[in-house]
């Protein structure tokens, strides 16, 4: 993205291996996700991140792969808190909607499902005997 700001449609491995260096010099806080780095500002508590930022539109769209896990499970919570109980593709696809996703594209369902995945893992949401998941107490 940051590449693709100075208007550089593809970026080689001379420019891939630079802005490694500029990365590694700002020495950021990151987490792995899907094989990709997703970098986080300084100081900044990644566990306790409650923000749920929307996609913009056009050119400002942002992409799925750039959805860190963290804000897809705070969409989940989020509509949990506002519905109460759903099943796992109405809540799929409430969450996708809040954050500006409309179209349910297999990448979009994927993200989504696996926030659904790990707030569970991680005790933040659990699955209902009637099959609707809700916020875990």
């Amino acid at each position: 993205r940051v590449v693709q700001s100075f208007g550089i449609a593809r970026s080689g491995s001379r420019i891939q291996e630079y802005m490694d260096r500029i990365y590694a010099a700002l020495k950021l806080n990151f987490t792995m996700q899907n094989g990709e780095k997703i970098y986080w500002n300084n100081g900044q508590a990644i566990e306790n991140y409650k923000l749920i930022r929307a996609t913009g539109d056009g050119d400002d769209k942002r992409d799925t792969k750039d959805v860190p896990i963290t804000e897809a499970i705070n969409a989940i919570c989020y509509v949990l808190e506002q519905q109460i109980s759903l099943s796992e593709d109405d809540l799929i696809r409430e969450a996708a909607k809040l954050m500006g996703y409309t179209r349910m594209g297999n990448i979009v369902v994927a993200l989504f499902e696996g926030a659904v995945k790990q707030a569970n893992n991680q005790s933040k949401i659990k699955l209902g005997s009637n099959g609707k998941w809700t916020l875990e107490d």
